[in-house]
């Protein structure tokens, strides 16, 4: 008999096999550490043969939301205490918000428990330790958990993830000599005296590969010299001084992102095997006034472009490309003249974006490959041009790029640049950002004489009828148009 649901309440017959309890070992472990731990232990239910399995699960993941912590924590501590003594952790993590929380524990108390819980993934020697404490109000650094001491000396840590955490000082050296993957999150690294956290931890990575500071609190300095394994630094809404010292001579790949950025420039950079750079965060001028920085004045940017110029692979968010546009218009030097053969910005075809583009491809000689990414102003805030910067680009007219007055060579154009990409076009709702675009790909097809190929990429429409008809009317349109190189294709994706 079926029920309405499509379930058979019909029993297994005796003579049948029991497929479940003949799964090998290995495929049990597997499924058992796919599953989120309530789930593996309920699977005590399927089989005799898969009774306690789960007590030998290498995956430990514990997320709570809502009410009732109390609950939670119950069942933390007693998975944890029916956990085999002899079995090594592989994954050990933790998710739940530490202010709601302490609506049902003393800070006391809760940092206790919680200790207790990081204190075993240590213990069992957890290879990857994720802990999101998902704290709403950032700045209250001081009142999150600190982590145990004792997790400075697990040397199976291979990859660690922290939100709303402090890290003390260690007390003694920090062992993770197999870490490869660390992100910060949430926490002030600005430590006092001679063994500030960070610049401990860092000595203790010897082969860390990848670094990530989230929303952090920076200290000074940025210390990386003996990681000489590490390749890639992430800073991303940093706050820091506008002066950084950073030594990080075997990083490959540098980004520095976010929405409200204070750490400006570096007051030392020491990144000689730096290849690829992203900048894309927008200054808070009005914060940075503290530092005396004028609203108008790009000098910080333009210092931070000046000693990333030898950088190959660069991306500029769309407030890097208007401090460019701004030193157009005030008729200064750009910052950037290098052998880059890889750009790619952030910009919406506005008026105020355009003198930066024109800027950049003036700058990079030996440009190979250039990347439009469009972006809506929702982003970021617009520098404050003056009267007269504000009545040069509204003369701009109908087609800034066929202006007899521009002073650009565009040497690109004319020896090496043979692919642009230009994403994130909207030809069915923005058709005014759509045309500007045209008029750039206009004069890439006419003036780029070694040019390979412009590749259009549309965002997704729910109206695809009427988004396919506004793509067809684009392809037409620019199909017609001339082109210097011969072997120029224009295609959409």
């Amino acid at each position: 008999m079926e029920e309405e649901s499509g379930y058979s309440t019909r029993r297994r017959r005796p003579d049948s096999p029991d497929r479940i309890s003949a799964l090998p070992d290995a495929l049990i472990h597997l499924i058992l550490s796919l599953l989120p731990i309530g789930e593996a232990i309920n699977t005590d239910l399927l089989s005799k043969r898969w009774k306690g399995l789960w007590t030998s699960v290498p995956n430990l993941i514990f997320t709570h939301q809502g009410n009732n912590f109390q609950r939670f924590a119950q069942f933390v501590d007693k998975t944890l205490s029916l956990y085999s003594t002899s079995v090594m952790v592989d994954k050990f993590s933790l998710c739940f918000n530490y202010r709601d929380a302490l609506l049902e524990f003393s800070k006391t108390q809760l940092n206790s428990r919680v200790t207790s819980w990081l204190q075993f993934a240590s213990t069992h020697k957890a290879e990857e330790l994720y802990v999101d404490l998902e704290v709403d109000n950032y700045d209250e650094y001081s009142q999150h958990l600190k982590m145990p001491l004792c997790l400075y000396d697990n040397s199976s840590l291979k990859k660690l993830f922290s939100n709303c955490c402090v890290f003390d000082e260690p007390k003694g050296q920090v062992s993770w000599g197999l870490l490869k993957d660390l992100t910060i999150s949430s926490q002030s690294l600005d430590g006092d005296g001679d063994r500030p956290p960070l610049r401990m931890i860092l000595r203790g990575c010897p082969v860390i590969e990848y670094l990530e500071l989230h929303n952090c609190l920076l200290a000074e300095e940025i210390d990386a010299s003996s990681c000489t394994r590490l390749k890639k630094l992430v800073l991303n809404q940093t706050i820091g001084t506008p002066d950084l010292d950073i030594s990080i001579p075997s990083v490959i790949s540098m980004e520095i992102s976010g929405a409200h950025v204070y750490c400006v420039t570096f007051k030392r950079l020491n990144a000689p095997s730096l290849v690829d750079v992203t900048l894309d965060f927008q200054m808070d001028k009005t914060e940075l006034a503290q530092y005396e920085v004028p609203p108008q004045d790009v000098q910080n940017e333009s210092q931070l472009l000046q000693m990333l110029n030898y950088v190959e692979q660069l991306t500029l968010g769309p407030w890097f490309v208007q401090a460019l546009s701004l030193l157009e218009l005030k008729r200064q030097p750009s910052p950037l003249s290098n052998q880059r053969k890889c750009l790619t910005i952030a910009v919406d075809f506005e008026d105020w974006y355009l003198y930066g583009v024109a800027s950049l491809l003036n700058s990079s000689p030996n440009l190979e490959k250039l990347v439009i990414r469009v972006t809506s102003q929702s982003h970021g805030h617009n520098y404050k041009f003056d009267g007269e910067q504000n009545e040069t680009l509204d003369n701009v007219g109908e087609n800034f790029w066929e202006a007899d007055e521009r002073s650009f060579s565009f040497e690109c154009l004319l020896t090496s640049l043979k692919t642009v990409e230009i994403v994130g076009l909207q030809p069915l709702h923005r058709m005014d950002e759509f045309f500007i675009a045209y008029e750039f790909v206009e004069f890439i097809l006419g003036s780029a004489r070694v040019l390979e190929r412009i590749v259009l990429v549309t965002e997704k429409s729910s109206n695809s009828e009427e988004a396919d008809g506004s793509l067809v009317e684009a392809q037409s349109l620019l199909s017609s148009l001339p082109r210097s190189s011969p072997h120029a294709v224009v295609s959409f994706a």
